[in-house]
């Protein structure tokens, strides 16, 4: 599923809370983890801010300790972890390799390439990090990744509560998903989140709620539509409810554990998504980045990119297809790199081949 995981830290206690939730997917794939920090070389346009050479240099080597340090941490986490399981029977002896890297550049940027050039295939990314909690859900750095992001990303909530509860020095191997939703909208794009789904229930029994919103259709007009009209709304609404109840019933089946199954019918599918995850107590959203519509110029759907950017639950986010058309700044760095070379649409092969490509 996860073969390789990169965690991009800023050096704040906010960012290092995704230690835990590396912990627990390291507990169920054993992937390759890498650890970036990225060391902040001025902005994009703007001229950079001289740096004295052996300050720089000093700067370095507080990251490499810093990385170094984290590494260890969360090694020491995964295998706290294993020990803690109440079944001995099933652990699983660590092979989980992490490596330490540093960079120098744009943070959004240079996380973005170093997952494109080095073939990650998920990014685990906190909601903020050094520039501290705010009223916004995401911060610009997370928010920037999520955009152009052309592969599988976890963004984990994190705020200064998290910071002294899961979060805290003694704890950060016990946090556990309990209750994970997944969103289907009955396209073959949203079932590829399905093993991964069952891998995580298998291994640690969390309870998978398997949610589909029936969207009433819009009658514009200029004058209230007829009872006739009406009536064949409902009719249409109450034909897709009894669908997505028989289509979730068939996915419960192919899921270890007994999945709970929420249908609703609302006018307003991601509020009502976002009503059902509050009133769930859902821990973690897992889904796919694209839905029936499918359209791969952007990296998520309009239903994803909303509950990440107004949500206040981590995200698991599924990349399910290959851009069509590279992000402009991919565009831009190779054009500068080589003014001669014409870049063209992605082309597909390796890990980001189109998964599916049922639905609409």
């Amino acid at each position: 599923m996860f073969d390789s995981i990169l965690i991009p830290l800023d050096g704040s206690p906010l960012a290092e809370c995704v230690l835990p939730h590396a912990v627990a997917l390291m507990e169920t794939f054993h992937p390759k983890v890498t650890l970036l920090h990225v060391m902040d070389n001025g902005i994009k346009g703007m001229p950079a801010v001289t740096t004295n050479a052996l300050d720089w240099q000093l700067r370095q080597m507080e990251a490499e300790h810093y990385l170094k340090a984290l590494g260890e941490r969360l090694k020491e986490y995964q295998d706290a972890a294993q020990v803690d399981r109440q079944d001995k029977a099933e652990r699983i002896d660590s092979d989980t390799t992490i490596d330490t890297h540093i960079v120098e550049g744009v943070a959004a940027e240079s996380i973005l390439n170093w997952a494109h050039d080095n073939g990650n295939d998920l990014i685990v990314l906190g909601s903020h990090g050094r520039g501290g909690a705010s009223p916004w859900h995401i911060s610009s750095v997370a928010q920037k990744v999520m955009l152009r992001a052309d592969t599988s990303l976890l963004i984990a909530r994190v705020d200064h509560d998290s910071v002294n509860g899961y979060c805290a020095p003694d704890k950060q191997d016990q946090l556990r998903y309990e209750r994970v939703l997944i969103p289907m909208d009955c396209s073959q794009r949203a079932e590829c989140v399905l093993p991964i789904a069952a891998q995580l229930a298998s291994r640690t029994g969390l309870q998978i709620v398997l949610a589909h919103i029936v969207a009433r259709p819009d009658m514009p007009g200029r004058t209230p539509p007829s009872q006739e009209l009406i009536d064949m709304t409902e009719q249409f609404v109450e034909r897709n409810r009894i669908e997505a109840e028989q289509y979730l019933q068939e996915i419960k089946q192919r899921l270890p554990g007994n999945a709970e199954i929420r249908v609703r019918v609302s006018d307003d599918v991601r509020a009502s998504l976002h009503d059902l995850i509050a009133s769930e107590s859902i821990d973690l959203v897992l889904t796919s980045a694209h839905g029936y519509s499918g359209q791969s110029r952007w990296p998520q759907g309009s239903v994803v990119t909303n509950l990440v950017e107004y949500g206040a639950t981590s995200i698991l986010i599924v990349q399910d297809m290959a851009y069509s058309v590279p992000g402009n700044a991919r565009i831009a760095q190779q054009t500068l790199a080589n003014p001669t070379t014409t870049v063209g649409p992605a082309t597909t092969g390796g890990r980001r081949d189109t998964v599916l490509v049922g639905g609409r």
